[in-house]
């Protein structure tokens, strides 16, 4: 990214069809039938600071946009 671009930031629980599915029921994932949803928060003040860390790759010659797609995980 250049100097003042923006970037949008997507939070979720799960990651399907990506991934495997969470029901957050603690069911398997294989034959879980039951599902429930989730809320997520993102809480940022002093007593509870958050931060996103993200990894950055080298410009390299010859890297296409889709080598360096966003579906890398971040782990």
């Amino acid at each position: 990214f250049k100097k003042g671009h923006r970037i949008g930031v997507l939070i979720s629980s799960e990651m399907f069809p990506m991934y495997a599915r969470n029901l957050n029921t603690g069911e398997p994932v294989a034959t879980g039938k039951r599902m429930v949803a989730r809320r997520q928060r993102i809480y940022h003040d002093a007593k509870r600071p958050s931060a996103l860390r993200f990894r950055t790759l080298p410009k390299q010659a010859g890297v296409s946009r889709e080598s360096q797609s966003a579906r890398m995980p971040l782990g």
